[in-house]
């Protein structure tokens, strides 16, 4: 199948190459990798940083007015944090 790229030098995926492998927009990525002269596609699927339970913790904590402003100097530090205030409430 031959497709164009768009001028961003994006193509669009086939649905039914999609649907074939299973892959779910909402939730699945696509590993890219460039093998050579080949640009290799590799769907793969994340499974969440948090709990349910702890999605619901991080919530109320950003709706807490005092912590409105925080600050963190990478997402790393960011996540660490979050995963220091959920295992103590």
């Amino acid at each position: 199948m031959l497709r164009q790229p768009n001028i961003q030098g994006q193509i669009t995926l086939p649905k039914e190459f999609l649907k074939r492998i299973g892959f779910d927009p909402k939730s699945d990525y696509f590993d890219i990798e460039l093998k050579n002269d080949t640009i290799v596609l590799k769907p793969v699927t994340m499974e969440a940083k948090f709990t349910e339970e702890e999605l619901r913790k991080i919530e109320k904590l950003f709706k807490d007015p005092k912590n409105k402003g925080k600050v963190y100097s990478s997402s790393k530090d960011g996540l660490r944090a979050l995963r220091r205030i959920v295992s103590r409430k």
